[in-house]
């Protein structure tokens, strides 16, 4: 599946000026990009899509701890990608995505986007890269998870309240970094005061992602 350039979101290092239409990730693609932008387009490793497919198809590429050989695979803000001894995790650096070199990684954070109830009272966590995870300890829409990688076993629960350290993940301020310092209730929506380094914003829940 392709989208024109154009049509990219705002985040993804592509330049605007090129081939009308780019390949887009298979799945998740409001806010993901697909592996080949990686490897070709950003570290440069590859130069054409067949020279990605073949390094794919090779099992030399980790996405966070797991091997990875479709060339579309979505990549997003604080995956891990391994490429033989180097890994790179994705950050925002001036509102884009960005490879930072880092040592390999064995932990993750995603946020909780869904919440179900299963058989025998079980529950069960839908997370915002498509992970599925049955969590025994309290929990609510909007919290993080600390997974090990690539085990994605539950290290720890993080609560969206006040007190907690965030990263903004949607709007205006995205990719800062703040603390929730109260809780309101504007209208019928839950909303959260956080304080930056250099001034406030109220914000929904869906721009936050409860961070260490």
């Amino acid at each position: 599946m392709h989208k024109k350039r154009s049509e990219l979101p705002r985040e993804i290092p592509l330049p605007r000026k090129g081939t009308k239409y780019v390949s887009v990730a298979s799945h998740f693609q409001n806010n993901k990009m697909p592996l080949i932008f990686i490897l070709r387009d950003i570290l440069k490793i590859a130069r054409t899509k067949h020279e990605t497919k073949k390094i794919c198809l090779g099992g030399n590429i980790k996405v966070n701890g797991r091997v990875i050989k479709d060339i579309k695979f979505p990549i997003g803000l604080r995956d891990f990608v391994e490429v033989e001894e180097k890994c790179y995790k994705v950050i925002l650096k001036n509102k884009k995505y960005f490879l930072e070199e880092i040592k390999k990684e064995k932990k993750r954070i995603l946020k909780v986007i869904g919440k179900k109830i299963l058989k025998d009272k079980k529950v069960q966590a839908n997370l915002e890269d498509g992970t599925n995870l049955l969590i025994k300890e309290k929990f609510s829409l909007g919290d993080s998870v600390i997974l090990s990688s690539p085990e994605n076993k539950l290290i720890k629960i993080l609560s969206l309240k006040e007190g907690a350290n965030v990263e903004i993940v949607k709007g205006k301020y995205l990719g800062k970094i703040g603390k929730v310092v109260s809780i309101e209730k504007v209208g019928e929506k839950t909303m959260f005061k956080i304080k930056f380094d250099d001034g406030e914003a109220l914000l929904s829940k869906e721009a936050l992602l409860v961070i260490e």
